[in-house]
Parts: C-alpha cells; sequence; structure tokens
C-alpha cells in the first residue's frame, strides 16, 4: 500500500521536485482563495502550496497523515476519509490532492466534501488520469492506487452534488524515469500541446457544490394531498374531481399585474 511516506520520499527526490514544480504552477492558477475565504485542503497538498498559503489540512487514514508545521504551528490533523471533523456548509474553498485515488469508498468521501462546501463553495481536484502515461508509472504517485478518466470523474461528482465547471490536464511530458525507448520519447517531444494534452498524467477538475431547489406543489398536487389525508377511500373518481374544484373555487384570485 502507497503511503504517506512514500509520497514524502518522491517529493524529495530530484524527479519529485520537478513534478511538484510543474503541478504548482498549474495549480497556482487555478488556487487562489481570498483572505476573507475559509479554505482547507485534504490529502497530501505540501508539495504544490507555498508554506505561507497553505490551509488547514485534512489528511485521510489511507494513505496516512504526517505532523506538518505551518508558520504558526502544526496545520495538519488525520481523518477518517467517510467523517470529515468540519461542519456542514463551512467551506468556501476546497483542494484535494493525492487522496481520491487512495479512500475505499471514493462516493461518500465527495458527498463529504459536497457536505463541507457551503453554497456557492468551490472545489479544486487533483487525480491521476487513467489516459495518461503517469498512471502506467509505479515508480511515481500517479501509479498507485485508483486513477480516472475524465467521464468516470464527471459522473461520479454530479451523483455526489458537485458539478464540474472545468478540467484541465498537467504533466504533459512521459515521466522523466520511466524506461521508454528514445524513439518514442522523441516521438511524443514532437506531438506538442495540442495532441499531448489528452493523455496528461493528471487531471485538475474545478467543481461547485450544487444547491438543490425543491419545486413547490401545483394546487392541484396540493387538492390531491389533502383529499388523501382525508381519509376517505370510499370517494368515486367523480366525487374527487368535484371536491377539487369546490376547493379550487374556494381559493383567492391573485392579481397577475
Amino acid at each position: 500500500m502507497y503511503s504517506v511516506a512514500d509520497l514524502h520520499q518522491y517529493y524529495q527526490s530530484d524527479e519529485g521536485v520537478k513534478t511538484a514544480q510543474h503541478l504548482a504552477k498549474d495549480i497556482a492558477a487555478l488556487w487562489s482563495p481570498a483572505a476573507d475565504e475559509m479554505a482547507a485542503a485534504v490529502g497530501f497538498p505540501f508539495p504544490f502550496l507555498a508554506n505561507r498559503h497553505l490551509p488547514p489540512v485534512l489528511m485521510p487514514n489511507m494513505p496516512g497523515a504526517a505532523c506538518w508545521q505551518g508558520p504558526d504551528g502544526v496545520i495538519s490533523a488525520q481523518i477518517d476519509s467517510a467523517c470529515w471533523p468540519i461542519s456542514s456548509d463551512q467551506l468556501d474553498r476546497l483542494f484535494i490532492a493525492h487522496a481520491l485515488e487512495f479512500v475505499p469508498d471514493h462516493r461518500q468521501f465527495l458527498q463529504e466534501a459536497a457536505r463541507c462546501l457551503c453554497g456557492s463553495g468551490r472545489l479544486l481536484l487533483m487525480v491521476p488520469h487513467r489516459r495518461g502515461m503517469w498512471a502506467r508509472s509505479t515508480r511515481t504517485p500517479f501509479g498507485h492506487g485508483t486513477s480516472f478518466s475524465r467521464g468516470q470523474l464527471n459522473r461520479l461528482l454530479l451523483d455526489c452534488g458537485l458539478e464540474p465547471t472545468a478540467y484541465h490536464r498537467s504533466l504533459i511530458s512521459l515521466p522523466t524515469r520511466l524506461d521508454w525507448p528514445a524513439q518514442i520519447k522523441a516521438s511524443m517531444g514532437r506531438l506538442g500541446g495540442r495532441v499531448a494534452r489528452v493523455f496528461g498524467g493528471v487531471l485538475l477538475v474545478e467543481a461547485q457544490k450544487m444547491v438543490y431547489v425543491k419545486k413547490p406543489a401545483s394546487a392541484k398536487q396540493q387538492v390531491r394531498s389533502i383529499i388523501k389525508l382525508q381519509g376517505k377511500p370510499a370517494l368515486s373518481q367523480r366525487q374527487s374531481r368535484a371536491a377539487a374544484a369546490s376547493y379550487l373555487s374556494d381559493m383567492p384570485a391573485f392579481d397577475e399585474g
């Protein structure tokens, strides 16, 4: 099982430092919470966010947690991936990295994310891209856990009350330590961004919490409910219609002007 110690070791290596720099550049363009916004991160966001910009970090028990020092002391805490210690409708911004692919229940994890976000809350999610080459390299964190296609992620987010608003691909190049033949590496380099982006190693997904509004019942629906509650199963269809018409005729008229 890939652990938080493995994540830390990878991002301390030369390859990991370069990978983090590449990802941090793409993430910085998408993650910029305002000073008055309530923000949090889940997973292992440390290589991608400068220490001074780190919000409180919740680390699921899979892949594990580490004691991480911020400017004002320890800012990390271990959590159950299916039950976060955050009040409902609390967060304006949420960043998730190296978490969804490792937790046992993806749906329950994202439902917790949706619960914690406020009505206009926004999510930035980083996951391994199933079609990318990085998901095939076990030398990197992106070759462990579950990788996702855009279609799978779209359905999962919508089912959990989160509406995707934008998809971005990062890590366009091949994993640097992957033993691909030189000819393949050269060919991939010549493809350029337009084609290579389809196979980007990482998906960065922006999503917003969906707010459901219950459609008000029509007058006829209200009549049917009232007749049902009166407990008169012996009423014939004609009698029911007569009762509904009588109820509607007694309702006050509304001036549409």
